[in-house]
């Protein structure tokens, strides 16, 4: 609401980007894909984005369409894990919300991907995440005729075992 009538006070169809929590995680503190997981800490209160019933419900499109703003850019976030299941779901779940609005033009798909750092720790095969994902966005354009700009954040994945520490320790 607060970012929608600044926006509307200065006469502009501002642009914006949403971050939605989709409701499921993959990675974090729990097995479970519902409950406490890094992406659902909180809840629908959780900072990792507004929690997607108020996009489904209307609140959200609503406001879009009281303050004049273009959504341009959904994105979602569900932790660093490594289920192609999970990733496919949210996948599925944020073109769902992209839908909502014919202006949006990218998703991005935060959270990360899974490094195994210690012995017997998974690490997210791209591959095998990346092949499913691939056909929800295809079957996205295929049904919208809108073809998406997929964004991602591979950060720790690209740099975690890209290094070493070299040091001394001093005791005194």
């Amino acid at each position: 609401e607060r970012i929608g009538k600044h926006y509307s006070a200065a006469g502009t169809n501002q642009v914006i980007g949403i971050r939605v929590n989709p409701g499921v995680g993959s990675g974090g503190f729990s097995s479970s894909t519902t409950g406490f997981s890094k992406t659902n800490v909180g809840g629908p209160t959780s900072s990792f984005g507004i929690w997607h019933d108020l996009l489904t419900d209307g609140t959200v499109p609503t406001m879009v369409d009281k303050y004049g703003l273009i959504v341009e850019r959904i994105h979602t976030h569900i932790g660093s894990g490594s289920d192609p299941e999970i990733w496919q779901s949210v996948a599925s779940r944020s073109l769902s919300f992209c839908k909502i609005w014919d202006t949006v033009t990218s998703c991005n798909l935060g959270g990360g991907y899974k490094v195994g750092r210690n012995p017997g720790e998974p690490t997210t095969d791209l591959q095998e995440i990346g092949a499913p994902v691939t056909n929800v966005f295809r079957d996205f354009a295929t049904e919208t005729g809108r073809e998406l700009k997929l964004e991602i954040e591979p950060g720790t994945y690209l740099v975690a075992n890209a290094g070493a520490l070299v040091c001394t320790v001093q005791d005194k």
